[in-house]
């Protein structure tokens, strides 16, 4: 009688799992996350969080991203570090989120104790550990992970049916609307006339003080043209030439 030995799945994912660690050691990589160091810490939905001075970006980056910048700051402030930062934790470098990064950095120069929403403090940042095989690999990730989300297109009546339930700074935030720049009135400056009235004054003992002020021009064009305009208004000009 023949018997037939069945199959421990427990011991097949034993066996699986120390042939993927072989292989990763063979190339020098591991899909494990970093021992967890002094300041690594978790949120209450689980994600890890670390300090943002031990964040290195990628230092052939191709994307410019500066203007970027305050707007990515702005959904930081008002949505909180939803999306982790991509770190490939053996050769110690950023992949995606260089420009979340930048933004949170130029927020906290500016409030160091600024926190976003979800934080388990100020000064860190979400992050999420992942294993590439060759550096070519995790640099094809990062130029795909910022160039792909531009292929797709917008559904411009669902887009509007979704602007429409913002209020109008949400939309400012999400990118769909520029931040309105109140116009600036240019304070209303006194004629040079009534700024020198009374720009003699003569004291009790005869002695008569004169006030004067020297302008620095441009070139001599422009002296001649404020010469013209302060002499209209009364003024007593001298040209001078140092």
């Amino acid at each position: 009688m023949t018997s037939t030995s069945k199959k421990d799945p427990m011991s097949e994912a034993t066996t699986t799992t120390a042939k993927s660690a072989r292989a990763r050691k063979a190339r020098g990589t591991s899909a494990e996350s970093p021992t967890p160091k002094a300041g690594y810490t978790t949120d209450a939905n689980g994600g890890l969080w670390i300090p943002l001075a031990e964040v290195l970006p990628w230092d052939k980056n191709p994307r410019d991203n500066d203007a970027a910048v305050p707007r990515v700051g702005a959904s930081i402030v008002r949505f909180g570090f939803v999306a982790p930062v991509c770190l490939w934790p053996t050769r110690n470098r950023m992949v995606a989120g260089h420009t979340r990064v930048k933004a949170l950095r130029s927020l906290l120069e500016a409030d160091p104790t600024f926190t976003p929403k979800g934080a388990p403090g100020p000064g860190l940042v979400k992050v999420v550990f992942h294993d590439f095989a060759t550096e070519d690999d995790a640099n094809a990730y990062a130029l795909a992970d910022n160039r792909l989300n531009e292929l797709a297109v917008w559904d411009d009546g669902l887009v509007k049916e979704q602007l429409a339930k913002m209020v109008a700074s949400d939309r400012v935030v999400v990118g769909f609307e520029e931040p309105k720049v109140e116009p600036v009135e240019e304070p209303t400056l006194p004629s040079a006339e009534a700024n020198v009235r009374g720009h003699k004054r003569t004291l009790k003992s005869g002695l008569q003080l004169v006030y004067r002020i020297i302008v620095e021009c441009a070139d001599e064009g422009q002296q001649a043209a404020l010469m013209e305009q302060f002499e209209a208004q009364g003024l007593t000009c001298k040209p001078i030439i140092s």
